[in-house]
């Protein structure tokens, strides 16, 4: 995490898959709390924390 890219490409990471993988991640678990507690509840409680 604390690697920028070029850093991290030279030692074999693969960038592009690893950000891939975590968009799908957030998506995946965005979706499964909106349809828990409705969009109403969801957009309702970011106000509240933020």
């Amino acid at each position: 995490m604390s690697l920028d890219d070029s850093q991290a490409k030279r030692l074999g990471v693969p960038i592009i898959g690893i950000r891939a993988l975590v968009v799908l991640i957030v998506a995946v678990v965005t979706a499964l709390v909106v349809s828990e507690v409705g969009l109403i509840g969801f957009i309702g409680w970011r106000c509240q924390s933020g």
